[in-house]
Parts: C-alpha cells; structure tokens; sequence
C-alpha cells in the first residue's frame, strides 16, 4: 500500500510570530506547513507547491488578504484549494466579502491552537499518520482449534463432588443461644 502524501498548508500572514505561531500548532499535528509573508511570496509557493489548504491574513501591506484570495481563485491550480480567513477584526462585511470571494471559513486573532485544529481538519481531515492510526488494523486473528473432549466431559467419570462446607458457629438457623 502507498504511504498517503502529507497534506500541505500555506500560511500567509505579514507578521512572522503570528505566521511562526500558527504553523508550529500545525507542525507538531502532524501537517506539512510552508509559510509566506504576503501575497507575492503565496503565489510563488503556489506555483510550485501542491497545497491542501491556504490559511490567509486579512490585513497584509501591499496587497490585503482579498486581492490575494481573489487572485488564488482566479487561478486553475489554487481555486480548487479551500482558503481559511484569519483576522483581527472578525467584522460581519469581511466574513461576507471572504465568503462572496471563495473563503470557507474564518478564524479571528487572537486564536486558540483547538480552534485552528478544528477549522482545518473540518476542512482537509487529520494528516495522514493520524489518519492511518485512527482507521482499524487489518491483523488477523486465527480461528481457535478445540481442544478433544476431557475424560470427565460428556458422559465421562466424574470425579467425586466435594463436601458441603461446615457451618460455621453460630451460623445456624435457630435463634441465639442464651
């Protein structure tokens, strides 16, 4: 059988802590994470990197995380590729506007690591060695042969019945004694 390909994550946000922050939550679940500092730097690793899942900033200089959605949906290779939202502000019009542009879902900063975790498996499912070990093993457990017949089964001598046990004093049925 095939080892299943990791599953792949762009995160883009402007700021390395949070982008740091963010892919080292998925990191250590088990995803492949490339990182980029803005819309540029996601096309470029888009172009030659096959990507499960794009989690992008909203608010990035030079080119802000619409333009940069926008641009990934208008693309053959990326617009198949579910985009999460991530922002500061968590305003209704940027969750419509992210949502009329081809986002499936947002999380707002500041984020917790279950909620990130949540979002994507929601979105690509757990990575593939959680994937695998959560499925059911295929090890095959022989049929067990019976044993033959003991001399003392079915028919057989039996032995002896051991005796009733003594009761003990005071354990009888009558009242107690004066």
């Amino acid at each position: 059988m095939a080892a299943a390909r990791e599953k792949t994550i762009l995160v883009v946000d402007d700021m390395g802590t949070v982008r740091s922050a963010m892919a080292l939550h998925l990191r250590n679940a088990g995803y492949k994470v490339v990182e980029a500092d803005g819309g540029p730097a996601a096309f470029q690793i888009a172009a030659h990197e096959p990507l499960d899942l794009v989690i992008l900033d909203v608010m990035m200089p030079k080119m802000d995380g619409f333009a940069v959605l926008e641009k990934l949906k208008k693309d053959a290779r990326t617009e198949p590729v579910p985009v999460i939202m991530c922002t500061a502000k968590g305003l209704r019009e940027d969750v419509i506007r992210g949502n009329q542009l081809g986002a499936v879902d947002y999380i707002v900063k500041p984020f917790s690591k279950a909620i990130v975790l949540e979002k994507v498996k929601r979105q690509i499912g757990d990575p593939p060695a959680k994937a695998a070990a959560s499925k059911p093993s295929s090890v095959r457990i022989p049929p067990v042969k019976p044993s033959p017949p003991s001399p003392t089964s079915e028919g057989g001598p039996s032995a002896p019945a051991p005796p009733p046990a003594a009761p003990s004093p005071g354990a009888g049925s009558g009242p107690p004694p004066p």
